[in-house]
């Protein structure tokens, strides 16, 4: 259970970093590159990382988030999609900091139902974002970029 909103804000800022790094190694012409026909591309697994980011601060802290969509109205660019990420990250810093931690174990409704503690609604938050994360780190991989190492290893530096 996450009780306090200022320490659950400064691992989040450790997330986004992740998450921005991630996002700014897709070369610009490969955003709408798809692993088959039906599948989201680089650019709409960036515009819904950002876009589930609103959804669930709003649910966190008001209650009843909704789900902006992921379409390119969002963001088209490279520069686009980091402004996007960058500016949902912005706005969970600034309702972090107004959000008293009694608030934190309070119910709150999600685009999921609920109700739901907010600290639960973070933590959702946080695992969707790595989920997708992890998704696109597989999609540069496959177009012959490497993702940004995690801690500062790939998988592939470890020894066993």
């Amino acid at each position: 259970m996450i009780v306090s909103a200022a320490a659950f804000s400064e691992y989040w800022q450790r997330v986004h970093k992740r998450t921005r790094d991630t996002v700014a190694t897709i070369p610009p012409d490969r955003l709408d590159w798809r692993p088959a026909p039906g599948e989201l591309s680089c650019a709409d697994i960036a515009r819904h990382i950002a876009s589930t980011r609103r959804m669930n601060i709003i649910s966190a802290t008001l209650g009843g988030g909704l789900y902006p969509g992921h379409d390119e109205r969002l963001g088209a660019t490279l520069d686009q999609l980091l402004y996007y990420l960058d500016a949902t990250n912005a706005e969970i810093s600034n309702r972090l900091a107004g959000m008293p931690d009694a608030e934190m174990t309070e119910p709150r409704m999600s685009n999921q139902g609920g109700p739901y503690p907010a600290w639960n609604i973070l933590l959702a938050m946080i695992e969707h974002e790595v989920h997708h994360r992890s998704q696109l780190a597989v999609y540069l991989t496959l177009i012959g970029i490497q993702p940004p190492a995690l801690y500062g290893l790939h998988v592939e530096d470890l020894r066993q």
